[in-house]
């Protein structure tokens, strides 16, 4: 789980945002020793079904890993219950209970990844 909210910065540059000086600059460091200097932020409309908002994001090169990175500030600030068997964020807003249901795993990845860790058991 991420600590923070983040946005793309392929996003900001494909839609146009105005990324400003971040308030608090931020390292990210990876598992690697890979890290990212965090200085600049931008506001991003985000919209899931009924629920619309706008979020700071620190903006970062991501890759192929999505756009937007709702971290532990999103989730504290909206109170979001987070169901890992069925895969879901619920929360309130504006008086209405909003259901996300996230995205699943692609099927063969998941069973390849599951294989090959029962395998590994097996052989200790």
């Amino acid at each position: 789980m991420s600590c923070i909210n983040d946005v793309s910065s392929r996003l900001v540059s494909m839609i146009g945002l105005e990324a400003v000086p971040h308030l608090c600059p931020y390292t990210i460091s990876w598992v690697s020793t890979t890290s990212i200097k965090v200085n600049v932020r931008c506001l991003v409309s985000i919209q899931f079904t009924t629920y619309k908002d706008k979020i700071w994001g620190g903006v970062l090169t991501m890759g192929t890993m999505g756009h937007v990175i709702l971290g532990k500030p999103w989730l504290f600030d909206l109170d979001v219950t987070l169901r890992g068997k069925s895969n879901t964020c619920i929360f309130n807003h504006s008086g209405q209970k909003i259901k996300l249901i996230l995205s699943q795993p692609k099927t063969g990845r998941t069973e390849k990844i599951l294989s090959h860790h029962k395998g590994k058991r097996g052989s200790t």
